[in-house]
C-alpha cells in the first residue's frame, strides 16, 4: 500500500505539471492534382470539428501555479478527510478512518502546519511506523497540541517505545 500511495502521489504530482500544447493542425484544402483515395484518407483522418474541439480542450486545463501543499496531497489521496481537516477549529477526530501508513504520512505534514489544532485522535486505523516517525517530527513542530491519540494501530512494539520516550520532552501526551 505504501509503494501503491508512493505512485498515485507521483501521478498527482505529474498531473499538475504544464501541460505541453497540441500542434496546430491545418485543413487546408487537398489539391485537385492528388488522387481521390489519399483525398478519402486525409479527409478522414482531420476533422476541423475534432481536432479545434481537442485544441480548446487542451488550451482549456490552467498550469498550476502552486507547489502541492499537504493539504492538496491529502486531497488528492482522501478527499473526505481534506474535507473534515478544513472544518478543524482545535479538536480533530479521525478514528477509524482505515488511514494507512503513507496517509498517515500526509497527515503528520498537515500538523506542522496547524496552529490550532490541540486534541486529534488517530484511533483505529492502519497506522504504521513510517507514519510514526512521521507524527513524532512534526510533534517536534507543532507546540499547541495536546493530546494525540494513536490506539489500536499497526505501529510496532520497537516504534511505540521510540515514540513515548521521543515524546517525553513534547508537550503533547501521546496515546499509543
Amino acid at each position: 500500500t505504501t509503494q501503491h500511495n508512493t505512485t498515485l502521489l507521483h501521478r498527482i504530482m505529474a498531473s499538475q505539471r504544464p501541460r505541453r500544447r497540441a500542434p496546430a493542425v491545418s485543413h487546408d484544402e487537398q489539391p485537385a492534382s492528388e488522387p481521390k483515395q489519399q483525398g478519402r484518407k486525409r479527409a478522414a483522418k482531420s476533422k476541423p470539428e475534432e481536432s479545434a474541439a481537442r485544441r480548446a480542450k487542451v488550451e482549456e486545463q490552467p498550469a498550476p501555479t502552486e507547489p502541492l501543499t499537504p493539504l492538496s496531497e491529502l486531497e488528492a489521496v482522501r478527499p473526505d478527510l481534506a474535507d473534515v481537516w478544513k472544518k478543524t477549529k482545535d479538536w480533530l477526530n479521525f478514528a477509524n478512518k482505515r488511514i494507512d501508513d503513507a496517509t498517515g504520512v500526509v497527515v503528520a505534514k498537515l500538523l506542522m502546519t496547524n496552529p490550532k489544532l490541540k486534541s486529534w485522535s488517530l484511533r483505529e486505523n492502519q497506522l504504521g511506523d513510517e507514519a510514526g516517525k512521521a507524527l513524532v517530527e512534526a510533534l517536534r513542530t507543532n507546540k499547541t497540541l495536546k493530546e494525540l491519540q494513536l490506539d489500536c494501530n499497526k505501529i510496532s512494539e520497537e516504534m511505540e517505545r521510540s515514540m513515548q520516550q521521543a515524546g517525553q520532552g513534547l508537550p503533547c501526551q501521546l496515546h499509543i
